[in-house]
């Protein structure tokens, strides 16, 4: 039997649809300060994404998941229209704390890989269930012309003042496709189940496999909706 990492994502909403509008009373609770994700961004959902991120992007992104020094959130990016918000993609940010550990020596060795160029990721939403998630990207090809490009680093020692973090503002909204107008970040930490506890339960962990070994995640809302 593998050895299972547990880590756990904390959610306040069940019911799921594919990414039609979020719902006006949902919309209303997110703009004015409710921790919680729209009912679209379930946690069924959610173990989707992450498993489909996890494949694409493994060694490559990230090494350890959920945990802040490397990764464990992302951000839902919202379009508005006339109707309302729609939820259209997730960027996710990896790598978290590799500058502390190469630069200030105040955090694990082991986060020490900084690779510029492959810190940031989008991961497109889709209404169809088949291919949702299924489309994943680095950042930078949708990259702001007139924002600092991390590549132009690649080939060169990292430089400490630089996080290389690209925020929604850095990306660009005609190679994106729409404009977005907030952004709401999620995360999700290793955690234990309680043992016997409701599997129907928001509470209980979702999972993510990689290479054969299942890691047990829990996730929560620990900012509310940015309207940019």
């Amino acid at each position: 039997m593998g050895l299972k990492l547990w880590v756990c994502v904390v959610v306040f909403s069940f019911s799921f649809a594919w990414s039609a509008v979020v719902p006006k009373e949902e919309e209303r609770s997110l703009v004015h300060g409710g921790w919680k994700v729209p009912s679209q961004i379930s946690p069924f959902r959610i173990e989707k994404l992450l498993n489909e991120f996890a494949r694409h992007t493994y060694g490559k992104a990230f090494r350890f998941i959920g945990v802040e020094d490397d990764f464990d959130h992302g951000h839902i990016l919202f379009e508005k229209k006339a109707d309302g918000f729609y939820p259209r993609a997730i960027l996710y940010h990896t790598q978290e704390f590799a500058y502390s550990a190469h630069w200030r020596k105040n955090v694990d060795s082991k986060y020490d890989y900084i690779n510029v160029t492959t810190r940031n990721w989008i991961q497109w939403l889709s209404d169809n269930e088949a291919i949702d998630g299924k489309q994943i990207f680095n950042a930078k090809e949708y990259l702001d012309p007139t924002k600092k490009d991390p590549s132009q680093f690649e080939n060169l020692e990292p430089q400490e003042k630089f996080h290389y973090t690209l925020n929604f503002p850095d990306l660009d909204p005609n190679k994106l496709g729409f404009k977005t107008v907030a952004d709401l970040q999620f995360e999700f930490r290793r955690c234990k189940p309680e043992p016997n506890a409701n599997p129907f339960s928001p509470n209980q962990p979702i999972w993510v496999r990689i290479n054969g070994e299942n890691h047990s995640l829990n996730l929560t809302t620990m900012t509310y909706l940015n309207e940019r």
